[in-house]
């Protein structure tokens, strides 16, 4: 019994020309049920899980930035609404930083460059949750108690955190890029 192996970086791009190499698709069709797995197709089947775990990641936070967000805001009253983002945030960098490790280890094994973006990634999650959102979290209580200064404090915060998880997108859409353009290294 035969079976169409995971395409390879090389069945899927001719790194040289950008186009689909048609002859390497044609005559690597099939391989047979139970064999080992060629270094193209094993190159392949971890190309196509960091492709899905970074694509999981980025798809993620672009979910929550379009959807839950404006949605929570619509939804609930201000009050309620920062109540259910305080419950929801920890949740989000772990989640973020668990993807975000996972990639790293799977990418660092074939490309250092992409490995250390995604590692790059899970740290900001790590100091987005450890660090950054417990400050954002003591200067909204301080803007509550109308205290002097807090509002800019927020904001400030709240900015740095916007800047930071869209550096991490424009990161994992560079790695995304960099798992279809370019071969990885062995």
């Amino acid at each position: 019994m035969h079976i169409a192996p995971a395409l390879s970086m090389q069945a899927r791009l001719d790194i040289h020309t950008r186009t689909p190499n048609v002859n390497y698709l044609t005559k690597n069709r099939q391989s047979t049920l139970g064999s080992k797995l060629t270094e193209n197709e094993t190159m392949a089947t971890e190309t196509a899980i960091l492709l899905w775990v970074v694509g999981a990641l980025a798809g993620s936070m672009v979910f929550f930035a379009i959807v839950v967000a404006p949605r929570v805001f619509l939804s609930l009253p201000p009050d309620q609404a920062g109540v259910f983002l305080r419950s929801f945030f920890p949740g989000y960098y772990t989640w973020g930083l668990l993807l975000a490790t996972a990639s790293a280890l799977i990418a660092v094994w074939s490309d250092a460059v992409l490995g250390l973006a995604c590692a790059a990634v899970a740290m900001l999650f790590a100091y987005a949750r450890q660090i950054l959102m417990p400050k954002i979290n003591a200067a909204r209580d301080a803007q509550m108690r109308l205290e002097a200064g807090a509002s800019d404090r927020f904001n400030r915060l709240h900015l740095q955190s916007v800047f930071i998880n869209g550096a991490q997108l424009l990161v994992l859409v560079g790695v995304a890029g960099g798992l279809i353009w370019m071969p990885l290294s062995g």
